[in-house]
């Protein structure tokens, strides 16, 4: 993203209501992340690669992270029912920056433990 922004809908997950969404807002470098309802405002460098991990733990309670750092906790959540749908904006332009996503991975049921990478995945 470059500086600031309309606000706009970048990655969203739903299955009729708004499951998880990651969206930028109109203040230069911000981003809203929103998982069940609960919506928290968070800034990051921009021209820099970002590490973004949600993860809901047993007890319906979902952390978000970035970077490593946590930006947001919610309450419990209402338990997701339906197939989910992944909606990626259809440009990468997005709300008057630039963004791009590499290697997204959504895996229901697992959670996964590693080191926060400092770096994208090299293209090969």
């Amino acid at each position: 993203k470059t500086g600031a922004t309309t606000r706009g809908s970048v990655a969203r997950l739903f299955n009729g209501v708004l499951l998880w969404r990651i969206q930028a807002t109109t203040t230069s470098d911000g981003w809203q992340i929103t998982v069940g309802g609960t919506s928290t405002n968070f800034t990051v460098t921009t021209g820099s690669w970002h590490f973004l991990q949600t993860v809901i733990d047993t007890s319906n309670v979902a952390v978000t992270k970035v970077d490593g750092t946590t930006v947001q906790t919610t309450g419990a959540l209402s338990a997701w029912t339906g197939t989910p749908y992944l909606v990626l904006n259809t440009s990468d332009t997005v709300s008057g920056g630039d963004l791009l996503i590499d290697d997204l991975r959504i895996t229901p049921g697992v959670a996964r433990a590693f080191a926060v990478p400092t770096a994208a995945f090299p293209d090969f």
